[in-house]
């Protein structure tokens, strides 16, 4: 759980303020928590503010920032073309 959390949140940091951040970098870390989230037995749930509670409410946040990514992609294109 620990290391995890600690991977994600260096990618937050990372990312955070990257106003270009690509479609395959929150592509990659969506399938990270989609995976892991598909695994519920790894990290039983101690409390009702579980691990897995939270890693899917990152999840739904990283989707909405590749939707994000990926409106900006068509915009662009549609800009360029």
């Amino acid at each position: 759980r620990t290391r995890l959390i600690e991977l994600f949140k260096r990618w937050f940091r990372t990312h955070a303020a990257n106003p270009n951040l690509g479609e395959d970098e929150v592509r990659r870390m969506c399938a990270l928590c989609r995976d892991v989230l598909n695994h519920p037995r790894m990290f039983p749930s101690r409390n009702p503010r579980s691990f897995m509670h939270s890693l899917a409410e990152v999840y739904e946040h990283l989707k909405l920032q590749l939707q994000e990514c990926l409106e900006k992609d068509r915009t662009c294109a549609e800009l360029a073309g």
